[in-house]
């Protein structure tokens, strides 16, 4: 099993920064393709759902998320993103 995020994953905060990024679309093509090279896919959950964020919420995932590791926040006005959706695709496999 394996929990990978998706196209959906912090759509919001990406939206954003997206002048500052160097992909403004998320794929997760290249760890699914290596997942199905050593497993066999049983099964794919989609696993996504948007929350109501506070500003101190909003903090949090902005600091935490790699996306935007190389991002000069300070340029980004945040204060428009008020939810946040955390998309995830659950994969389930067995080893070949």
């Amino acid at each position: 099993m394996k929990v990978i995020p998706n196209e959906y994953h912090v759509q919001e905060l990406r939206q954003q920064a997206k002048d500052q990024l160097k992909q403004e679309k998320y794929s997760n093509q290249k760890v699914l393709d290596y997942f199905e090279e050593h497993c066999t896919l049983v099964d794919q959950i989609d696993a996504t759902r948007t929350y109501n964020v506070s500003e101190e919420e909003r903090s949090a995932f902005i600091n935490m998320t790699p996306l935007l590791f190389n991002v000069d926040s300070s340029l980004i006005d945040w204060n428009q993103v008020k939810q946040i959706t955390v998309g995830s695709t659950i994969l389930v496999g067995q080893i070949k």
